[in-house]
């Protein structure tokens, strides 16, 4: 007979579903054998995935060797789910000092793979930052720049009450101004539950420090981050204060990883040796192909306010998805909540074309 016709004779339909499997050869109560994978049970129905298809049977089909199995199967799930949500727990609410115990790369060239990796390497190379002035001399080599002793850097880590290690979530980097971390304001918790976000921000960040040493600190955090919790990949975002802004737009640029980035407070042209050296008009347009969204936010009261809407028409020039968000109150230091929400809402809510062609 068949193995469809076989399914169907023991009352399996076919679903289309995907999870993780445990193999077995199963037998109906008249001795029929069919070797699949075991999906889901839910105590009534087990998922097999057979021949590449997810079908349903019911358990009290199956000889009573397998319904055992589907019993204890489904007990170590309940524990394991059990103590998944004790884990997630712990790692709830804000820590701080936590410490920066993996790489995002094993080496400088890791860290330099993107479109622009050489020209980052050869602008580095002589120049030790974009943010404020960027003739100071060489700081350090690029290899030295990646590296720093082990357990100096850490990192403050703000974990919403949803997260239950089950689902998920984004991940949004903070770049501080300054060589401490910034943790959270009030409220900022509130957001990341709403848009299912793990917050990171890492220590040696600060504008003192040279740009490839201050993104590598933040994506090792985020490699950190990623050995504890459930983390999207294609949910990284990067927000900043200051010249921490500049930065989080330097580092979307630089790394296509990066869905969405947040300038709090600094501002900066697409066609500049002092922001993005390595970019020309042709390789902004591609850039701007891939779908990202950069958002601006400052206030009349932030002393890059102007500069920062002077540069926004030459963003949107190039063709990249940009929105500007400000209040009255907003200075030089980072949002309140409300304003803070509105920018993450919309950078988090951005569809990447360049992902959509891949799909094709």
């Amino acid at each position: 007979m068949p193995l469809i016709l076989l399914l169907l004779t023991i009352g399996i339909c076919p679903l289309a579903c995907e999870a993780e499997t445990a193999a077995r050869v199963w037998k109906d109560m008249h001795g029929r054998a069919v070797p699949g994978e075991l999906v889901d049970f839910d105590g009534t129905t087990a998922s097999l995935k057979i021949q590449g298809r997810v079908t349903a049977v019911r358990a009290d089909q199956l000889i009573e060797a397998d319904q055992v199995f589907l019993r204890e199967w489904l007990g170590t799930r309940k524990a394991d789910r059990e103590r998944q949500t004790a884990d997630a727990a712990k790692l709830r609410g804000v820590r701080q000092k936590v410490a920066i115990s993996a790489r995002w790369a094993a080496n400088a060239d890791g860290y330099l793979k993107g479109p622009f990796g050489d020209a980052m390497r050869k602008f580095h190379t002589k120049e030790r930052s974009i943010v404020d002035d960027p003739k100071k001399g060489v700081f350090m080599s690029v290899e030295e720049s990646l590296v720093w002793p082990e357990g100096k850097e850490t990192m403050t880590v703000c974990c919403p009450e949803n997260y239950d290690g089950k689902e998920p979530f984004g991940v949004l980097i903070y770049v501080s101004a300054g060589n401490q971390p910034v943790k959270p304001l009030a409220g900022w918790d509130t957001i990341l539950a709403k848009h299912r976000l793990i917050y990171v921000s890492a220590s040696g960040t600060g504008n003192d420090q040279p740009d490839l040493r201050r993104m590598a600190l933040s994506l090792d955090a985020v490699a950190t981050l990623r050995k504890e919790f459930k983390t999207d990949p294609a949910r990284l975002y990067v927000s900043g204060i200051s010249g921490g802004g500049a930065i989080s737009h330097y580092m979307a640029v630089s790394y296509p990883e990066i869905a969405g980035a947040i300038d709090c407070c600094r501002g900066s042209a697409v066609i500049s040796p002092y922001t993005f050296p390595f970019l020309t008009p042709a390789s902004a347009r591609t850039v701007a192909q891939r779908g990202q969204r950069f958002a601006f936010l400052s206030g009349p009261k932030d002393r890059n306010f102007t500069t920062m809407q002077a540069h926004l028409p030459e963003w949107k020039k190039y063709g990249f998805d940009t929105a500007f968000f400000s209040r009255e109150e907003q200075g030089h230091h980072p949002p309140p909540a409300e304003l803070f929400e509105e920018a993450v809402a919309w950078a988090t809510a951005g569809k990447r074309r360049d992902s959509a062609e891949k799909k094709k």
